[in-house]
């Protein structure tokens, strides 16, 4: 018997105040990402929000990289092809299952973008990050590619839930620098995992984080590091405190974004795309 939730989901894009691609994308479980045509005219924002009533769902944020046209090309692919695949993966019996279908996405997502910027000069170097959130028979799990983040919000407390793949991160896990040492380390941002590494036939996983049963009303949030290398995880969850109680999931991403194209004194705010998603499962019959 499967369980079901009430979803509320926002996704808020915004090309930020200095950029002048737009390179992130996201993907809502209703099929909704940004469009070829939303990116090639660099519109500044996009919000997307719905509701709905569901037993499995997937959703995505996407942070391309590469030459001119190559990151938004990058990320495009990444969600449209994810898209393509969500009911492949969300029809497994089992998450176990649901979770090996989308690793062999990712594997094979990866062979195509390799393939495509080695026959197109323009798509030369083209990567993204990706951060998924499965839910599944009643549990929810994330899974990650890359810098973007998936943080768990319930009972007033933020918590990240996957873990970054970049040297700064690496550092860290090895004990070779301090929290401190990594904010000033020139290479902390450079990635040491991404969808379009390595060759063809290379095989890439993403991370999986634990899966998390659902029995309370709680939020998911989906981000490009455009709003992490922004906006301190203590702000966000106070932004998020302020809404979550009331189900407000609009308001919260609206503040988020403004937050990150502010920054503040320690951090300079826009200039990165910033994307973010804020997804509410509450099971059905809780209030």
């Amino acid at each position: 018997m499967n369980d079901y939730f009430q979803i509320r989901v926002t996704a808020q894009s915004n090309i930020g105040n200095f950029r002048k691609n737009h390179e992130d994308n996201f993907l809502l479980d209703n099929g909704d990402y940004l469009s070829q045509l939303h990116l090639e005219n660099d519109f500044d924002e996009s919000v997307k929000s719905y509701q709905t009533t569901v037993s499995q769902a997937l959703f995505a944020v996407s942070d391309g990289m590469g030459g001119h046209q190559s990151g938004e090309a990058a990320s495009f692919l990444t969600v449209s092809k994810l898209s393509e695949m969500r009911n492949h993966i969300l029809s497994a019996l089992r998450l176990e299952e649901a979770v090996n279908r989308y690793q062999k996405y990712i594997s094979s997502l990866n062979s195509e973008m390799i393939i495509k910027s080695s026959m197109d000069k323009s798509l030369m170097g083209m990567g993204a990050t990706l951060s998924t959130l499965i839910l599944h028979s009643g549990h929810a799990i994330g899974i990650q590619v890359g810098d973007s983040r998936i943080y768990q919000y319930r009972q007033d407390e933020l918590k990240q839930i996957t873990k970054d793949h970049t040297e700064g991160q690496r550092m860290l896990d090895l004990n070779l620098l301090t929290t401190e040492e990594v904010s000033r380390f020139r290479s902390s941002k450079e990635l040491t995992r991404y969808v379009g590494m390595g060759d063809e036939y290379f095989v890439l996983k993403g991370d999986h984080t634990e899966a998390v049963k659902i029995t309370d009303r709680t939020w998911f949030l989906l981000c490009s590091d455009g709003l992490t290398d922004a906006v301190e995880d203590a702000d966000i969850q106070l932004i998020l405190k302020h809404y979550f109680h009331r189900g407000i999931v609009e308001a919260a991403a609206e503040e988020l974004v403004s937050k990150a194209l502010q920054g503040n004194e320690r951090k300079k705010g826009g200039t990165d795309n910033i994307t973010v998603m804020i997804v509410e499962i509450l099971p059905v019959g809780i209030k």
